[in-house]
């Protein structure tokens, strides 16, 4: 859980870098057509940031609301890629000015943003279905 959420604060502090460095190009967004990328990405940025505060914060106190909203924020992400696919998009572009400056091929950048994307489902949903059978197995003893 604290790998997923450390993972989620660097890309948000990365992409809001982005915004602070003028970075970002104005241009229309192609799942949400009514809004600019330049201000989806800093929004996305701030979200991921406070996911993973809230996450790193609240873990031992609050263990299933921490690990649904790291499921939460993965189905958004997902959720939006494939809004991609269905518009014909290949990459999301989400990864920004650092990682574009690692020159790294555009392929592997998406095959390390969709690891991460399937590491965050499966730590947010595996966890909580980790939890929901343990609940159940202390109901029947």
């Amino acid at each position: 859980m604290v790998a997923a959420a450390i993972g989620l604060l660097v890309t948000g502090l990365l992409k809001v870098l982005d915004i602070v460095m003028g970075t970002v190009k104005p241009r229309a967004n192609v799942v949400f057509p009514f809004i600019d990328d330049d201000v989806l990405f800093p929004l996305t940025g701030l979200l991921e940031v406070v996911v993973a505060v809230y996450v790193l914060l609240s873990r031992g106190a609050h263990p299933v609301r921490s690990l649904a909203s790291l499921a939460w924020i993965g189905s958004l992400f997902l959720l939006y890629r494939v809004g991609l696919a269905v518009y014909g998009e290949g990459a999301c572009g989400c990864g920004g000015l650092f990682w574009a400056s690692l020159h790294i091929r555009e392929g592997m950048m998406a095959a390390v943003f969709q690891g991460f994307l399937g590491f965050l489902l499966v730590v947010g949903y595996g966890g909580l279905i980790i939890i929901y059978h343990g609940c159940r197995r202390a109901e029947h003893v």
